[in-house]
């Protein structure tokens, strides 16, 4: 390419991954460029980030010297072609902030400085994390300092909560504050109700009314494979049409059977719901498990009408929120981290992405038989972000 030519798409790909394969000391050492004041970075569809001046003015057959108009410049020109671009020093990932704001909850009243322990090891923490996404921008300024601007951010968000003056989300922090004050406050409502409405400080002598405590092991039992069905009679309504009813029936077993056989063959061990869970109604479609992650799944057929099939998504979305606060209201607090609830549906609903983004949002993983593959890690995203708030 020649010296001053401005890159195509193409030439910045292949700057991108000469970047991966050589890393990033040794590419801006080779191409001459500053690590210095790195302010603007591209972040790939992996979530890896790659200083945007370096690579563009190396796709511009140009050295740092050579290249005019700054870092930003560069930035604006690689936002244009589509790149997406961070400021890393203002830019936090979800994930990142679910932490922060954990960690100032837990453990409140304080007054977090730089050489506070608990500041120097979420510092270490993030910084690890982001190191090992190949975040780089965002590892170059997880330090003491940062995170206690962070942490403080989030205080003075508490403390206009607590006076009543944060009603609407004008921010990420804010938006993220309000999501976790609304879960911790509904967990704390279910675990006041299977209590029989005591206050969550209270430790009451159970009663025969109150829900029984459930351990993972009484929750499952081995998977048995499809379940038998049977022909159900009409009930004189075309709703209860029995031929229609049946074809879904056998469709639910179907791709149930075919998300088990798929878990299987990954290491999970997957289980049908006990006697026991039946009881406490927790009476989903499948469980699985594999070392600390467990996988709460609820199936459902599709109907062929688009507006039939969206009441079976809302129900679908409902019971598999229902069942996910069942399980850690009888399970306990500490069986909440590596949980992940999971909702299967035969295949690709109409508004695919408006679904999966409202299944996301709520902390639950929209899946078929072409997603398999992606369950996993969907799965690890879940639980990166902090899903399920405490």
């Amino acid at each position: 390419m020649a010296r001053g030519t401005l890159p195509t798409r193409d030439r910045i790909d292949q700057v991108l991954l000469d970047y991966r394969t050589q890393k990033r000391l040794e590419f801006l050492r080779t191409n001459d460029y500053s690590v210095l004041n790195t302010k603007y970075f591209i972040v790939d569809e992996a979530g890896r980030e790659y200083d945007s001046k370096a690579v563009y003015g190396v796709a511009c057959g140009k050295t740092h010297h050579e290249l005019s108009g700054g870092a930003k410049h560069a930035a604006r020109k690689l936002e244009r072609l589509g790149y997406r671009i961070i400021q890393a020093n203002t830019h936090w990932y979800d994930e990142e902030l679910v932490l922060v704001l954990e960690t100032d909850q837990s453990h409140r009243p304080w007054k977090p400085t730089p050489d506070h322990p608990t500041v120097v090891e979420l510092s270490q923490r993030l910084t690890s994390f982001a190191e090992e996404k190949e975040r780089v921008g965002t590892a170059l300024r997880r330090s003491p300092t940062h995170v206690v601007a962070v942490l403080v951010e989030f205080q003075k968000i508490a403390a206009r909560h607590e006076r009543g003056k944060l009603k609407n989300a004008s921010s990420p922090k804010e938006e993220l504050f309000l999501r976790y004050a609304a879960r911790a406050l509904a967990h704390g409502r279910t675990q006041a109700d299977g209590r029989g409405g005591t206050s969550p400080s209270t430790s009451p002598t159970p009663t025969p009314s109150s829900p029984p405590s459930l351990t993972d092991d009484d929750l499952e039992v081995p998977y048995q494979g499809p379940r038998e069905i049977k022909q159900r009679r009409s009930g004189g309504s075309i709703k209860d049409d029995p031929e229609k009813q049946l074809r879904g029936d056998r469709v639910h077993e179907d791709i149930r059977d075919k998300l088990a056989l798929h878990l299987r063959d990954h290491g999970f061990e997957v289980g049908d719901p006990s006697e026991g869970a039946k009881k406490a109604k927790v009476d989903y479609d499948l469980g699985a498990r594999r070392g600390e992650l467990r996988l709460i799944i609820e199936s459902k057929s599709l109907p062929k009408s688009g507006k039939a099939e969206t009441q079976r998504l809302r129900v679908g979305l409902g019971q598999a929120l229902w069942y996910q606060q069942r399980v850690w209201a009888l399970t306990g607090h500490t069986a909440k981290r590596r949980r992940v609830t999971v909702l299967l549906v035969e295949r690709e609903p109409r508004r695919a992405e408006q679904w999966l983004a409202v299944c996301r949002d709520v902390g639950v993983v929209l899946t078929w038989e072409a997603r398999f593959g992606t369950l996993l890690a969907e799965c690890e995203d879940v639980l990166a972000r902090g899903w399920p708030l405490p």
